[in-house]
């Protein structure tokens, strides 16, 4: 039961940030992205019992595993934009 207040959480947490960011007009799908993934792994961190290890968490662990790769794709791909490489 307690998977389902997770994800229920995290979703709240991103229409949260997305209402936000429309109303002040400042949408910017990085932004969003990083804010989105900050969230999934803080409610990770705060979710997670101290002596087993549900399936959900194994699934969120690998889906926040594959946000951090893409997130590092996007941080490499805006240092070579300033860059100019």
């Amino acid at each position: 039961m307690k998977g389902h207040h997770l994800i229920a959480g995290l979703i709240a947490w991103m229409a949260a940030l997305l209402f936000a960011m429309i109303l002040l007009a400042w949408l910017h799908p990085e932004v969003f992205f990083f804010l989105s993934l900050a969230g999934l792994l803080g409610a990770l961190f705060l979710g997670e019992p101290r002596f087993v290890r549900p399936r959900y968490l194994r699934d969120l662990k690998k889906v926040a595993g594959f946000g951090i790769i893409l997130f590092g794709m996007i941080v490499v791909t805006k240092v070579l934009e300033i860059l100019k490489i």
